[in-house]
């Protein structure tokens, strides 16, 4: 007679459903990359722009600047259930880094004398932004603008300047500005007078590095001790 029948029970468990990665992109070059989904599973295969991969049991990852799989371009995903089910691949998710500029200088037009304007200059660079402030810590923002003049110097002043190319920043740059102190008044000899005909000595014994003396009857001299007036005439007499 017949062998006794048997049976067995065949179970075809459904795939996950398509993820969707989410990034924090785009970045600078240098922060760290976060993928994410709000896919539930058991691994995560994240698949990088050159076809390598890594798998995790959680999400987010975070991608160091310093792994391999540090990459910008399309990146995508496969999840994997309890049951051993992997998904269809996620569609590309275009995860830019942004590379910050590096050649970046600040400069100024300076030594100026105190109470002078300054102004203060920045190397060009396409498509960036300028930002000058009172501090390195970059709380006291003080311009936008590339190239800002300050008004009224009194102080030998330090500005640093931020320089942005889609919005990573480049290292931060410094200028000093280096203020003179005005000279005081130049001593003159007290008020005299001298007869017509006589001679009039002009002389200051401040040493400076520049003179300019000016006075009546179209008088000027750029010597610290101009020439002597002879003879004196009416017209010679003033200030």
């Amino acid at each position: 007679r017949s062998a006794p029948s048997s049976t067995t029970n065949a179970v075809c468990n459904p795939a996950p459903a398509r993820p969707a990665i989410t990034s924090n992109a785009p970045i600078s070059a240098g922060e760290v990359l976060t993928l994410s989904t709000s896919s539930t599973a058991t691994n995560y295969r994240w698949i990088a722009p050159n076809g390598a991969d890594t798998t995790t049991t959680s999400s987010p990852v975070n991608i160091a600047p310093s792994s391999s799989l540090y990459q910008d371009g399309n990146w995508t995903l496969i999840i994997t259930d309890a049951n051993g089910c992997s998904s269809t691949a996620s569609a590309p998710s275009n995860v830019v880094i942004n590379t910050a500029p590096t050649a970046v200088s600040a400069a100024n037009n300076g030594p100026v004398c105190t109470g002078d304007a300054v102004q203060l200059s920045a190397s060009t660079i396409n498509g960036a932004t300028y930002a000058w402030y009172a501090d390195r810590a970059a709380t006291n923002l003080l311009s936008t603008l590339q190239n800002p003049t300050f008004n009224n110097q009194t102080t030998t002043t330090t500005y640093y300047l931020v320089v942005r190319v889609n919005g990573c920043p480049a290292p931060t740059d410094s200028t000093v500005v280096q203020v003179l102190p005005v000279p005081a008044a130049p001593a003159l000899p007290a008020n005299f007078a001298v007869c017509e005909g006589d001679a009039i000595t002009l002389s200051t014994p401040t040493v400076a590095s520049q003179y300019r003396w000016s006075g009546p009857n179209g008088f000027v001299s750029n010597a610290q001790n101009p020439a002597v007036i002879q003879p004196a005439t009416l017209a010679d007499a003033g200030t």
